[in-house]
């Protein structure tokens, strides 16, 4: 990586087109986050650009933070939360979803619903039901809204493959909907893959009308654009 990049993303409105560089360089704790951020979830709440995130904590474990970014979209501005993962609790893969005028964070693994208090800022936190058994799904997505409390999404697993003296890694992902009254995941798709199976990392989604933009990268590098019409996704296809 080219170390003008180091710490930095790019953001692209897909809307307007308008482009920002964020750079983590000058994140509250510079010491603490000086190998950026990993695992970028985004929403717009309250004119505000959320995100969660995770970041490699002095344990050397994965930890999730919760924040916004500055009104010009190059700097975090606050970092609300920190769920600061320890050994018997390694918290990650949360993702945004506004509902009721609320921003909550969904743990889909661990089957709890965050919610922020719009004044004090502060996470409470409610089950997760789901009408599906043996659930051990991952975030991937923010969770958009489809219609009435129905929300969806997409979540990932992996597993490990054995060739030879190695051991591989492969993501497969599904298409989740979550009904918010009474907070409930309703539905799981079948696993879908993109077009090269492996380390594949989902990052976003964004819905014109029945289409649905996926963008996901390979190996944290080459980015892409995947596009479906989401009601292949809805109705198991």
């Amino acid at each position: 990586m080219d170390k003008l990049w180091k710490n930095k993303i790019k953001l692209i409105d897909k809307v307007t087109n308008e482009s920002n560089i964020i750079d983590y360089n000058y994140a509250k704790s510079p010491s603490l986050y000086s190998e950026g951020l990993e695992d970028l979830r985004i929403v717009e709440f309250n004119n505000k650009l959320w995100f969660s995130a995770v970041y490699k904590n002095n344990n050397e474990l994965y930890s999730t933070i919760i924040g916004f970014f500055n009104d010009s979209k190059n700097n975090i501005e606050k970092i609300v939360y920190d769920f600061k993962s320890d050994s018997n609790n390694n918290i990650k893969n949360i993702v945004p979803l506004v509902h009721d005028n609320l921003l909550h964070f969904i743990d889909t693994l661990n089957k709890i619903i965050y919610k922020l208090d719009n004044e004090t800022l502060e996470l409470s936190s409610d089950p997760l039901e789901s009408t599906i058994d043996n659930l051990n799904i991952r975030g991937s997505t923010e969770f958009i809204k489809l219609n009435n409390n129905i929300y969806g999404g997409i979540v990932h697993n992996s597993i490990n493959i054995s060739k030879g003296y190695d051991i591989n890694k492969y993501y497969y992902f599904h298409w989740i909907e979550i009904d918010m009254q009474p907070k409930t995941i309703i539905k799981l798709s079948k696993p879908f893959i993109f077009k090269n199976w492996g380390i594949t990392f989902v990052s976003g989604i964004f819905l014109q009308k029945n289409t649905l933009h996926i963008y996901y990268s390979e190996h944290d590098k080459d980015i892409y654009d995947a596009v479906i019409d989401i009601n292949l996704l809805r109705n198991n296809k």
